[in-house]
């Protein structure tokens, strides 16, 4: 039996704060029941870390005696959880009647309570396995402002920081949620989208112009000239069309038409009835050059653009643009065809054209006059070609069906061609869109002259109705009229566009010339060709067109009434086209309202005028 004194065992714990969890150990009287061996004695049975930050660590130690009378010698020490851990394992070794102090750790990886067994395997004979309960919390409050962290469950948004808790103060645009509301510290007003001060760019949530008003953000709706810039655009809210010019009709600037980007006072007048620089006058004062597009001649001389016409020649719902430019190659003429795509080549000269095509002679001046004409001769859309230079100035009119001149066609592909021949000039005049007998084909007017001096011509109107075919002289043509009293070259200047100033439901031919006369001398008069169900006839001469037309009106001595007339709108609502004549005499416009009361012969252009114009050739 032995007999050892033991000195006493002391297990001390402590935190990471180093705080004492555990204190003096009472003198153990454990001394073992084999003879010679080694005695482990742990009087510690429950170790308590108490409470560590998380991703701290808490840490503690205990004593391991030796009361035997041999070494002992530790096999393992280990925890059943790991956030548990020993400091010494297996290979340590205790002389008989020493202590050795083992540390403890305690990391725990997330919020929660925590316990666990410590075991520790010996060759003590007698007790080989010495287990202690090991427990732990983690600390949830870590900035001890009174809010539980938002990981363990409290409303603390950030629990490293005591001025960031529920309810504390909060300064915008700081970047810190310091009452951890979770709304956007860059969004004051709660509209979705941050300050442009820190983020300017709206694709990205950013770009409010105004952060206090929830109405005012990117793309929200914005009404023009309120004076708010309600969609943060950046545009000015006085000018809509975003030409650079304040909007006149809001009283903020001089913009005749905020609606229109092309319409402001630095813009350039254009012939198009706009005011395009909002000085007041509508086409007031319109330069050539301030056209959209600009085409020119291929050569000096070529005249392009003497005629003029559009119509849709292919039927693909678009228009082309037809020029005829008399003077090219020396007076030969040609043709020009732009189509929709072929319009966009601004600059471009007028051989350029998606086709283009000249005189056969080398003085034809083809293209001096065209007529777009919807429907004639078998149908379908056709140009007419004025060419009035060919054959020695008797001239030429050539009708060519649209798809051949879409598809390179020229005159060669005539299917209707008038020619003179004891009169001149065939082909320098010629009607638009009109139906004298209402069988709903084009027919085809033009003039011609007595001579091939333009200054003792006679002038002639001819007649070809739609349902043409094949080649004509001019002598072959359905009806032929002349004019005397005194009319001259000026005549076959002065064709207008038709309409049924009537009444009849049939097109009329409405024409002027200045130069006859009526009662005094170059007085001028205004004419019209009734439409009729039956065609007119003059079986191959020329009748008086006296015998046919119904003179209208007249003016006075040299007043040269008539140099201008043309067929417009029906402006009173009666249902009949009015008729637009000018005198340049009294420098008057007249509009003469149409109706059947026209058949009676000369009328009172004051009676019966629905509206008249007169022009100053001095500054108002």
């Amino acid at each position: 039996m032995r007999a050892i004194l033991l000195p006493s065992l002391v297990v001390m714990l402590s935190a990471c704060d180093g705080s004492i969890v555990n204190t003096q150990i009472p003198t153990p009287d454990d001394t073992g029941d084999a003879e010679g061996a080694p005695n482990i004695y742990v009087e510690i049975t429950n170790v308590e870390f108490g409470s560590v930050g998380l991703g701290s660590t808490g840490s503690a130690s205990i004593n391991i005696q030796n009361n035997g009378v041999s070494t002992l010698t530790v096999e393992d020490i280990s925890a059943d959880n790991s956030v548990f851990t020993a400091t010494a394992g297996a290979g340590l070794q205790v002389a008989p009647g020493l202590t050795t102090s083992v540390g403890l750790k305690f990391l725990p990886t997330t919020y929660g309570e925590y316990t666990g067994t410590l075991t520790i395997l010996t060759d003590d004979p007698d007790e080989p396995e010495v287990t202690l309960t090991l427990s732990g919390s983690v600390i949830t409050d870590s900035d001890a402002d009174g809010y539980d962290s938002t990981d363990a469950g409290g409303e603390d948004c950030d629990d490293n920081d005591d001025s960031v808790y529920p309810g504390a103060a909060d300064e915008w645009y700081d970047g810190t949620d310091s009452n951890c509301d979770g709304v956007d510290d860059f969004d004051q007003d709660g509209d979705g989208y941050q300050t442009d001060v820190y983020n300017a760019d709206p694709l990205n949530g950013g770009g409010d112009c105004q952060d206090n008003n929830p109405n005012i953000y990117p793309g929200a709706p914005d009404e023009w000239y309120d004076g708010v810039d309600s969609d943060c655009d950046g545009s000015e809210d006085n000018d809509f069309d975003g030409d650079g010019f304040d909007s006149a009709a809001n009283g903020t600037g001089n913009d005749c038409d905020d609606m229109d980007a092309d319409i402001h006072p630095d813009a350039d007048e254009k012939f198009n009835r706009v005011d395009d620089d909002c000085d007041g006058e509508i086409d007031g004062t319109v330069p050539g050059w301030n056209s959209d597009l600009t085409y020119y001649g291929a050569n000096a001389s070529d005249e392009a653009g003497y005629a003029l016409t559009m119509g849709d020649l292919d039927g693909d719902g678009f228009d082309e643009l037809i020029v005829g430019s008399a003077g090219q190659d020396y007076g030969r003429g040609a043709v020009t065809i732009y189509t929709s795509s072929s319009l966009d080549s601004d600059g471009s000269d007028v051989e350029d054209g998606e086709n283009y095509f000249r005189g056969s002679g080398s003085e034809d001046s083809l293209g001096t006059e065209l007529s777009w004409l919807e429907n004639f001769s078998d149908g379908g859309v056709h140009l007419a070609v004025g060419a009035p230079g060919a054959n020695s100035n008797y001239g030429a009119v050539y009708v060519i069906p649209g798809a051949d001149l879409m598809s390179n066609g020229d005159t060669g592909d005539a299917v209707v061609t008038v020619t003179g021949s004891g009169y001149y000039h065939v082909g320098r005049t010629l009607t638009h869109h009109i139906d004298l007998d209402g069988d709903g084909l084009n027919d085809l007017m033009g003039s011609t002259t007595s001579s091939s001096s333009s200054s003792s011509a006679q002038p002639y109107q001819w007649l070809l109705y739609g349902d043409a075919y094949g080649e004509y002289a001019i002598t072959e043509v359905d009806a032929i009229f002349y004019v005397s009293d005194g009319s001259g070259d000026e005549m076959m200047r002065s064709y207008a566009e038709a309409g049924d100033v009537d009444g009849d439901g049939r097109d009329d031919f409405v024409f002027c010339d200045p130069m006859p006369d009526i009662d005094e001398q170059n007085d001028g008069a205004l004419w019209v060709l009734w439409g009729r169900g039956g065609q007119y006839n003059t079986g191959g001469a020329a009748d008086s067109l006296s015998d046919h037309a119904d003179l209208i009106a007249s003016g006075n001595q040299f007043e040269r009434f008539g140099t201008l007339c043309t067929v417009g709108d029906d402006i009173d609502g009666d249902g009949d086209h009015e008729i637009w004549v000018f005198n340049p005499g009294t420098a008057i416009l007249t509009v003469i309202a149409g109706g059947p009361h026209l058949r009676d012969g000369e009328i009172d252009l004051e009676a019966d005028a629905v509206a008249s114009y007169e022009f100053s050739t001095t500054d108002p």
